[in-house]
């Protein structure tokens, strides 16, 4: 029951923007393939970063997790996550230049090491990259200039795609060019990532939205971000994407021994 459940989520997910079939021929007023890059070119030069109070909840086969964050995330590798309760902090979690840091408080602990998928994997559920967390929380999507791209109209929404050797992405735009929908399939067609933007907060000068909803498929993960009054391209003092534990917090090296 629980596997045809998650099913039947993923299909209904994979509606809409994504739907497997025909895609329609151009049309008059069709935003050209040029103008959706440059779109998203100078999304990605307007929106350097965003601060906000967030709501993550996290569902898969195997769990179920649900917290409280202040995050933050600023281009092109900085995020900083700090799960908090009514006692303060339980976790920090910081990356910068390459660099990875966690903090634990109940543990007196801070674990350091590079920023790889590796050690991500032991504090942040889903698998994918620092650069690409960044990109997904400003709905900034790397989509090459040197790659051919279809553009075609998906009920509503302009979609361009783009084909490669590792499979093909997709990103869905509004009629003022601001991203809706994102979506990466695997060379053997499968979808691997599948995003959703929702409830732009159009108060500032680049839209954002303050719910983000990505779904992996072939893992049956669902993570939802709630985003609360997102402050865009916040002036954030120097060391805030680093760990500053207390003078007796035990260190351990995440890619060697403890220090």
């Amino acid at each position: 029951m629980r596997r045809a459940a998650t099913a039947a989520l993923a299909a209904v997910l994979m509606q809409g923007c994504f739907a497997s079939k025909p895609a329609p021929a151009p049309t008059p007023g069709m935003p050209s393939v040029e103008q959706l890059l440059s779109a998203l070119e100078q999304r990605r030069a307007d929106l350097i970063g965003v601060r906000a109070m967030a709501r993550l909840r996290y569902r898969s086969p195997e769990r179920s997790d649900n917290a409280r964050n202040v995050l933050a995330v600023e281009r092109p590798d900085r995020i900083r996550f700090e799960v908090v309760s009514m006692l303060g902090a339980l976790l920090v979690l910081t990356s910068d230049d390459g660099r990875f840091a966690a903090y634990v408080p109940s543990e007196s602990t801070v674990y350091r090491g590079a920023a790889s998928a590796q050690n991500l994997a032991a504090y942040l559920p889903i698998d994918v990259s620092v650069e690409r967390i960044v990109d997904l929380l400003l709905a900034t999507p790397q989509m090459a200039k040197d790659l051919p791209a279809a553009v075609d109209w998906e009920e509503g929404l302009v979609r361009i795609t783009q084909h490669d050797a590792n499979g093909a992405r997709a990103t869905c735009f509004t009629s003022d060019l601001t991203p809706a929908r994102y979506r990466e399939i695997d060379p053997q067609g499968r979808i691997t990532l599948d995003a959703r933007y929702e409830d732009m907060d159009a108060s500032s000068r680049v839209p954002l939205a303050r719910q983000l909803t990505v779904h992996f498929p072939l893992t049956s993960e669902l993570l939802e971000i709630s985003m609360k009054d997102p402050e865009i391209n916040p002036d954030l003092p120097a060391g805030f994407f680093s760990v500053s534990p207390p003078a007796d917090t035990r260190e351990v090296d995440l890619d060697g021994s403890r220090l």
